[in-house]
């Protein structure tokens, strides 16, 4: 089994996404960037910020908490998919190095936001009962 998956792994890495794709891809995580962290950063200002702190609410620390996270990826993960969609679609290579880099802060930031989703689930169901 090892023989074969020596030789995958070499094929996977001289074969790449087609160039329309990936640029599809750049031009999305691009409009992601530009929506994600203003979005992110007045919701996470709206409760800072608020005067009479009406806004303190377990909930909304939790919502602030999620577009915390969802500001980690904006400011993190999707410089790094820009970069990486653009070295595909321009057919560079990519190291090993910028592949794990970006798929370990890709898995980091996208289970903060689901720990995050999952605890204001549960928030929910339990001001619901």
């Amino acid at each position: 089994m090892p023989y074969f998956q020596g030789a995958f792994e070499k094929r996977c890495l001289t074969t790449g996404a087609p160039s329309l794709l990936a640029f599809f891809t750049l031009s999305l995580s691009i409009l992601f960037l530009m929506t994600n962290i203003p979005g992110n950063l007045l919701v996470i200002l709206a409760v800072l910020r608020d005067p009479y702190k009406n806004l303190r609410s377990p909930f909304n620390i939790l919502m602030t908490n999620l577009s915390t996270a969802d500001l980690i990826v904006g400011a993190i993960v999707c410089p790094l998919s820009i970069h990486f969609h653009l070295m595909e679609a321009l057919r560079e290579s990519i190291s090993i190095t910028e592949i794990r880099i970006f798929h370990l802060s890709y898995f980091i930031a996208s289970t903060a936001s689901v720990l995050s989703l999952a605890s204001l689930a549960i928030e929910r169901y339990v001001a619901i009962r």
